[in-house]
């Protein structure tokens, strides 16, 4: 076995210290004029934000400020950076969506940032957080693979006829591109366990 492999054993140096109650973490932080953040996060996988009421959470004691989409936008911190510069078949750069870290004026995913508010203690930004209404005007959203507009995917789902791919498609080339037996490998696979359904007992599952 190599230096480095898949279930290899990995040498743990803090275990010591945390089993002697030793351990530090960011809860244990005492500083000066410290202040804690809590953030306000979208329920929806995609809508329009048609407006956010902060007022009554900005009178709330104990806060310091209470941050939205527009205060990003106003400071002009630009988009979250892409950890995975992935090229598309043409070879030419992946189309990357702007992402800032505060949604400006729509939401792209469940739990996206929303706002943020700044306050003394942790209990009292959540209060405020809480305090703060949003209005949510809710876009369709991709729930299922079933729905994935990748012809791939079709041979999952119980549809007659294979979903059309759209030809600005993004998927990455490295993932275009696996070996042609292990594709069947995969297919048949996925054929043997959509024709072969059966029970699960974890709530909220479902198959296609």
């Amino acid at each position: 076995m190599g230096e480095f492999a898949i279930g290899q054993s990995v040498l743990r140096r803090e275990d010591p210290r945390l089993l002697r109650g030793q351990g530090r973490y960011f809860d244990d932080l005492k500083l000066a004029d410290q202040l804690h953040a809590a953030i306000v996060r979208s329920p929806h996988a995609h809508a329009d934000i048609r407006g956010i009421d902060t007022g009554a959470a900005r009178q709330m004691p104990g806060v310091h400020a209470v941050l939205t989409g527009a205060d990003y936008a106003v400071d002009a911190l630009g988009p979250l950076p892409s950890m995975a510069p992935y090229k598309k078949r043409d070879g030419g750069p992946m189309y990357l969506p702007p992402r800032p870290a505060i949604a400006i004026d729509r939401v792209m995913h469940v739990g996206y940032p929303v706002a943020v508010v700044v306050a003394d203690t942790l209990d009292r930004a959540r209060d405020a957080a809480e305090a703060i209404a949003v209005d949510y005007a809710p876009r369709p959203a991709v729930v299922s693979i079933c729905t994935v507009p990748f012809r791939r995917v079709s041979t999952v789902c119980t549809t007659s006829r294979p979903m059309p791919r759209p030809e600005s498609s993004v998927i990455s080339s490295a993932v275009e591109k696996p070996g042609r037996r292990m594709r069947a490998r995969v297919s048949a696979s996925v054929r043997r366990a959509a024709s072969s359904p059966r029970k699960d007992s974890r709530a909220g599952w479902s198959h296609c």
